[in-house]
């Protein structure tokens, strides 16, 4: 028990130094500040059971630090067969700027509220197309692709693959 009990406190000491280097840089991006979206994504269990995950309904915001990098925090509900509720923050980083498909890559730290305690870490990458050009100004189609592992309060640990998670956000 006190051997999950140290890898807990592990997993907030590495959320909270990520956090900590988000928010080092306080200038402000010139095009935009922030962003708030939905998106939908489909995981797949690896780890212990190799099987399809419950879909989830996220609701993203995200506040710009510079033009590259921004603080993320989501809120993610699966309500189908697997009740869950999962909270997540970390950086993103958006390795160009001015291009109309945007690639970037991410960390998060993620705390499962729902069923059990759950403290983790997600890291993947994406791509965000600006639709200015055929909808609405500052409205972005996101997809991406991750890995998340997860370390239950019952123990051991869950590892999935974040498939597909597309969604839209607005830019303000």
């Amino acid at each position: 028990m006190k051997k999950m009990e140290q890898k807990k406190r592990s997993w907030i000491w590495v959320g909270m130094a990520l956090f900590v280097l988000c928010v080092w840089d306080q200038s402000q991006a010139v095009e935009r500040l922030g962003y708030v979206g939905l998106s939908y994504y489909l995981p797949i269990n690896i780890h212990p059971e190799n099987s399809l995950g419950a879909h989830h309904e996220q609701i993203d915001t995200g506040y710009f630090l510079s033009e590259q990098w921004a603080v993320q925090m989501s809120w993610a509900f699966a309500l189908n067969q697997q009740k869950r509720v999962t909270v997540s923050f970390g950086p993103e980083f958006y390795l160009m700027n001015d291009v109309t498909l945007t690639p970037f890559v991410y960390a998060r730290f993620i705390y499962g509220v729902l069923p059990q305690n759950t403290l983790g870490l997600s890291t993947g990458f994406g791509f965000e197309y600006n639709l200015g050009a055929i909808a609405v100004e500052n409205l972005s189609l996101r997809a991406s692709l991750g890995l998340r592992q997860e370390f239950p309060d019952s123990g051991g640990r869950q590892t999935r693959f974040d498939v597909v998670q597309v969604g839209v956000t607005w830019s303000f």
